[in-house]
């Protein structure tokens, strides 16, 4: 079987070794995986049918395509041309926006910090509901990046302009400061979970210096888990929690293109092999 691996070129030079690390794999399962730079792609319609090209020509279309990008809308012209894309492009859509997410997740009951949506915000300090501190976020952001806590109104106004006319979410604080749950989903699958702290910042994501571990899940912490992972049809996502003042998982957010350094680094859990063998088997299946 034929597959592209798809990334935008900035994160394909990052991340050389993971996509050396899936080819190889992929021999190992008679999956050929070809790295295709999503700047390249042209798509649209000729002839009055959907089409793409790759640097302006023509291309035989794969088996399947795995989406290491953010671009829902890309990924559903694959998918109407006849592509399995992983993840889908509706995964994609939901879990690259914050707000879309919080409001997907909600239909389940899922606990979480108290959240405003404000889309093309303003601006204006009038427009949040909580006191001092609160976090403000990118809907679109990801890796811990254009996420702010604010403290005060100086701290509001020297960071504001970040996210004038953009999708934001604003929260209030969890209970628990500087610690978060990544918890590693294939399929309908909990693989693993990895405890991320930071004693220096609220955010304790491991590529801005945080610590990680193992974390065992309890089996009511799997039970809540689970409810999400029921509400989608995931490939390969990070589920990501913060920690109430008494220790409780509360829901943050869903990594789409989820990285595994936290794994490799805490586990010798072979996760790209994982990934692929379920590729391999939704093939097989559809």
């Amino acid at each position: 079987m034929n597959g592209w691996l798809i990334y935008p070129k900035n994160e394909a030079i990052r991340n050389k070794a993971y996509i050396n690390w899936i080819q190889a794999e992929g021999k190992k399962l008679n999956l050929s995986i070809k790295l295709l730079l999503r700047e390249y792609f042209q798509i649209g319609i000729t002839e009055s049918e959907l089409s793409v090209m790759y640097e302006n020509k023509k291309v035989t279309l794969p088996d399947f395509a795995i989406a290491r990008i953010m671009d829902p809308f890309f990924s559903k012209q694959l998918e109407s041309l006849g592509i399995r894309v992983f993840n889908s492009a509706i995964v994609s859509e939901i879990c690259n926006h914050k707000a879309k997410t919080h409001q997907y997740i909600a239909s389940a009951s899922i606990p979480t910090v108290d959240t405003v949506f404000l889309n093309d915000f303003s601006g204006e300090l009038s427009m949040i509901p909580f006191p001092f501190p609160f976090i403000i976020k990118d809907a679109k952001g990801r890796g811990g990046k254009q996420v702010f806590f604010i403290s005060d109104k100086e701290e509001y106004f020297q960071n504001v302009n970040t996210f004038i006319a953009r999708d934001v979410i604003v929260q209030r604080p969890a209970g628990t400061i500087g610690k978060d749950l990544r918890v590693f989903v294939i399929g309908k699958e909990i693989i693993a979970a990895v405890l991320r702290s930071s004693t220096t910042d609220f955010k304790a994501n491991f590529t801005l210096g945080g610590s990680a571990q193992l974390y065992p899940l309890s089996e009511v912490e799997q039970a809540m888990i689970y409810k999400i992972i029921h509400l989608f049809d995931f490939d390969f996502v990070g589920i990501d929690f913060l920690f109430d003042e008494v220790g409780n998982l509360l829901f943050n957010e869903i990594e789409d293109v989820v990285g595994s350094r936290t794994l490799s680094s805490t586990s010798d859990i072979n996760i790209v092999e994982l990934y692929l063998q379920h590729i391999k088997a939704k093939l097989n299946k559809g």
